[in-house]
C-alpha cells in the first residue's frame, strides 16, 4: 500500500516539480510580425532550449478576466527533435492582434522528455526588444518600418 502511494504521488507531483524547476524552454520572444486582416497576427518566433527532449507541440494563449483563451496550436510528429540551444521557428498565424498579444500570451508547449510523462512548459510570449524601438509605422509594418514579408513597398 505505501508502494502504490509513492507512486502516485510522484505521477501527481512529478510533472509539477519538473514543470517548476527543470523547463524545457525559456520565453518565445517575437521577432517579426505581421497584421493578418484584422484579428489575426503572423509571428516568427524564437527561443532558448534548454534540455535534450522532443517537441509535441504548442499551444498559445492570451490570458483574459475569467478564463484563457487559445488562439494557436502547433502540432508535430513526436519524433521532431531539435537540440538545445537557440531556435527559431515561424510563420505561426496567431488568433489575436499584436495588442493582444502584447498585452497578456503565454506559449504552452509540450515535450517528450522520458517515457513516464509529456514535460509541460508554460513561457511568456513577449515582443523582441529590438522589434520594439522600430514600431513606430502606423501602417502596422514591423521591425525597421519594412513592409511586411512577402509584399512590395
Amino acid at each position: 500500500m505505501i508502494i502504490i502511494l509513492l507512486i502516485l504521488g510522484t505521477l501527481h507531483i512529478g510533472p509539477r516539480v519538473e514543470q517548476k524547476f527543470f523547463p524545457v524552454v525559456g520565453p518565445h520572444v517575437i521577432l517579426e510580425w505581421e497584421p493578418v486582416g484584422e484579428t489575426q497576427t503572423c509571428v516568427w518566433v524564437t527561443i532558448n532550449k534548454f534540455r535534450a527532449c522532443g517537441f509535441l507541440g504548442v499551444d498559445f494563449f492570451l490570458a483574459g478576466d475569467t478564463i484563457d483563451r487559445v488562439i494557436s496550436r502547433v502540432d508535430v510528429p513526436a519524433t521532431t527533435y531539435n537540440p538545445p540551444g537557440v531556435l527559431t521557428f515561424g510563420p505561426a498565424v496567431l488568433s489575436a492582434t499584436k495588442e493582444q498579444i502584447r498585452s497578456g500570451a503565454i506559449a504552452v508547449a509540450s515535450h517528450r522528455c522520458h517515457a513516464i510523462w509529456d514535460t509541460i512548459t508554460v513561457a511568456k510570449v513577449v515582443f523582441s526588444p529590438i522589434l520594439a524601438e522600430h514600431e513606430t509605422d502606423p501602417m502596422g509594418h514591423h521591425a525597421g518600418n519594412q513592409p511586411p514579408r512577402g509584399t512590395s513597398p
